[in-house]
């Protein structure tokens, strides 16, 4: 019984764990993405 608790207690904790990269990662990936636009738009209007 008791290996079964654990093993859904790590199971949740690396989802977790994952869902916070993941949205740290999301969050690197829009900042990189609006950069590049500022840096096109910028081009494109001179």
């Amino acid at each position: 019984m008791a290996v079964t608790v654990t093993l859904r207690h790590v199971t949740r904790n690396v989802s977790e764990t994952l869902q916070r990269l993941k949205s740290v990662l999301f969050r690197r990936f829009k900042l990189v993405i609006v950069l590049r636009l500022q840096e096109g738009s910028l081009e494109n209007a001179e």
